[in-house]
């Protein structure tokens, strides 16, 4: 898509979305990401860090999770999320909370689906200006499949050697005069897995439906649904500082795990969009999304691993939650000059809300296992008057208020400011055993200014300031003494290079300084209040490149180096200490070479180094390598693509529960999976 552009004369004109020939043979690289700006502003213009993951390379991976398509992203490590959800670290920071669908946040918790989904931008750095509360390492947006003029009529059929049995569809057109477009995509899956007991029950369904009312004016109706069980697993416990030397499939669970340790959830979304040009500089944008999500986990913690017996007690657990929210956003994006200045300026407008119902029930030592051999056992229930903890009611809302200017000075140099102020107020009512009733508001403002010069067409050097903040209510928790506490801030200083190659490859290096201060911890003395856990730091360099290399040959590849850690807190021994799931060095690289007649080859690897798995750094996992080959043939009828991950059957650890020490994740070995898509 071309970015707006502003005539001589102040006028406006859209971003085509016609794909030409030269644009769809330039394989794995984007020149723009509506993540970064809400705009299609190219992304050599904005001065931050943006990685977007194209659909070929979903494509040419055989992904079919978040997990997959983030693994190339520099900077990214996975949090095993409790077993439970898509959770990652960006910077060395989480973003448990900073996941988003087409720009909307997106935040209950649960394994996303890709089937519906076109492609991935990673946004990196503080981003509260233009997406609110959040967001201190990155963001995460999927951007969806939408209704097309051209038919899309495919069938796929995939499997695994590790007992993946997955088909999905996508199917689509207009009518004749492309007055009204529809697209309907969706996927089942009934699969295993290297770990003991896992099993996975997955549906995904997505209708959406493109009215174009006239030539200035379209209406977008879109619905999602998700359904999934899977087995809920809480990994490995440590053992000696790492994680425990038992097969890679040990699972310390219930015998019967399908009933009794598993999670299932399900999400429903609707989202209805309004795009309007109102004159040759105005137009309009306007969204709103409603979803809800329920969610039963049954499941098992680690109690004392006695070291002196090799035993391990286990406590069986169980949450139920249930979250609803509404969401709408206006935005109203504007070009035009002042004097010698041109402007491509973004007001917007968000309000909001998000109601979560949440109860936990724990039942303590219901079994002790070998810690390297368990022999499972049937467990008992949770009895009825278990007291529940926690057992709340939670309400949020939100009303934010932003600005975005992109001002050209000069054909070399660009600056960018914008602010945001949000009120979120938030009520959460506590039936358990923390027996509370509190209420907090936060009023905050959140900038960012950037400048961005281009010595040439094809190079583009950039510095920016940002800020953003995260309220205690976040996740929609809040303490005694919330009122007294001010929300965590972080703040982000970054230069960096941008490179546009003969306009085939992309390449971006940055080098960061971000502090994220407030942190905030439960008090050990009394869990119902909060404590400043103290300040974290992580300064880093970034190196992506992806694109067209030349004579068939392409590649997606990034490397980061970060330097995470605490440097000031309270709890003394954790100062200097690394910051959890961050690595010193990472990187990783991905290539493939068209041999002519439809068919290619490819292959890569991913480097991670030492990450510890909580800020008292007692528990390392350690560094590894993988390797993955692949090959495939595309033609217009069908293609065939065969990947092998892990290719030399390492053994490593993958990630684990950030702030935890046992709960440690193992990568899975060396597996092949095929694919098989048929358009008819």
């Amino acid at each position: 898509m071309g970015s707006v552009q502003a005539s001589e004369q102040g006028e406006l004109t859209l971003p085509s979305t016609e794909i030409s020939a030269e644009q769809a043979s330039q394989p794995y690289r984007s020149t723009t990401a509506v993540t970064a700006t809400k705009t299609d502003i190219p992304l050599k213009d904005v001065p931050q860090t943006v990685d977007v993951v194209p659909a070929e390379l979903i494509k040419d991976r055989n992904i079919t999770t978040l997990q997959g398509a983030l693994k190339n992203v520099p900077g990214v490590s996975q949090d095993a999320g409790d077993g439970q959800r898509d959770q990652f670290v960006i910077r060395g920071f989480s973003a448990l909370n900073d996941m988003y669908l087409d720009g909307m946040r997106d935040d209950a918790y649960y394994f996303r689906d890709l089937s519906n989904i076109d492609r991935v931008e990673v946004l990196k750095g503080p981003s509260s200006v233009l997406y609110g509360r959040g967001s201190s390492g990155g963001l995460i947006n999927r951007v969806t499949k939408k209704p097309e003029a051209n038919p899309v009529q495919q069938l796929s059929i995939m499997g695994s050697t590790e007992g993946q049995r997955r088909t999905e569809m996508d199917l689509g057109g207009a009518n004749d005069n492309d007055s009204i477009r529809v697209r309907l995509t969706g996927a089942l899956e009934d699969s295993d897995g290297f770990r003991d007991r896992y099993f996975l029950e997955r549906q995904a369904f997505a209708p959406s439906i493109q009215f174009n009312i006239d030539p200035d004016t379209t209406l977008t109706l879109q619905a999602d649904y998700l359904h999934d069980k899977r087995l809920a697993d809480t990994g490995l416990p440590a053992y000696g500082g790492h994680p425990v030397d038992a097969d890679i499939d040990t699972y310390y669970g219930s015998r019967d795990a399908k009933d009794q340790n598993y999670v299932e959830t399900t999400v429903k979304g609707s989202t209805v969009t309004l795009d309007r040009t109102l004159s040759d500089s105005l137009s309009l944008h306007s969204a709103l999304r409603a979803y809800d999500s329920d969610v039963t986990r049954k499941y098992v913690t680690f109690g004392t691993v006695n070291t002196t017996t090799n035993k391990v007690s286990i406590n069986r657990a169980a949450r139920y939650k249930e979250e609803s929210g509404v969401f709408w956003q206006n935005e109203l994006k504007h070009v035009f000059e002042i004097g010698p200045f041109s402007h491509e300026a973004l007001y917007g407008v968000e309000v909001g809300y998000q109601d979560r119902k949440d109860k936990g029930l724990t039942l303590r030592n219901v079994a002790t296992y070998d810690v390297f051999n368990p022999q499972l056992i049937d467990f008992p229930e949770i009895p009825g008057n278990t007291a529940a903890n926690p057992d709340a009611d939670t309400h949020i809302s939100i009303a934010g208020l932003y600005l975005q200017d992109l001002i050209t000075i000069t054909p070399e140099w660009k600056l960018m400011i914008g602010g945001r102020f949000d009120r979120l107020a938030t009520k959460r009512s506590d039936d358990g055993t923390a027996d509370m009733d509190l209420e907090r508001t936060d009023n905050t403002f959140s900038p960012r200014i950037g400048l961005v010069y281009e010595p040439v067409d094809w190079v583009s050097l950039y510095a920016t300031y940002s800020r953003s903040f995260q309220p205690m209510a976040d996740n929609g928790e809040l303490r005694r003494n919330s009122d007294e506490l001010d929300p965590e801030e972080t703040v982000n200083k970054e230069v960096g290079a941008k490179f546009d190659i003969n306009d085939r490859l992309s390449a971006t290096v940055s080098v960061f300084d971000m502090t994220r201060t407030g942190i905030l911890m439960d008090d050990p003395a009394d869990t119902r209040f909060s404590v400043d856990a103290g300040t974290q730091r992580t300064r880093g360099v970034e190196v992506s490149i992806n694109g067209d290399l030349g004579n068939g040959w392409s590649t997606y590849a990034g490397y980061a180096w970060l330097k995470g850690e605490m440097i000031d807190s309270p709890v003394e021994s954790i100062v200097g200490n690394t910051s959890p799931l961050t690595p010193k060095s990472s990187a990783s690289v991905w290539l493939k070479k068209e041999l002519g007649g439809g068919f290619y080859i490819a292959g890569g690897g991913r480097y991670e180094g030492e990450r510890f798995t909580s800020p008292n750094n007692r528990v390392s996992l350690g560094s590894y390598t993988t390797a993955e080959l692949a090959g495939g043939y595309r033609s217009e009828g069908y293609d065939v693509t065969l990947n092998v991950d892990n290719l030399f059957n390492r053994e490593y650890f993958v990630s684990a529960k950030a702030g935890s020490d046992n709960s440690n994740y193992p990568g899975a070995p060396r597996s092949a999976s095929l694919r098989v898509d048929y358009r008819f």
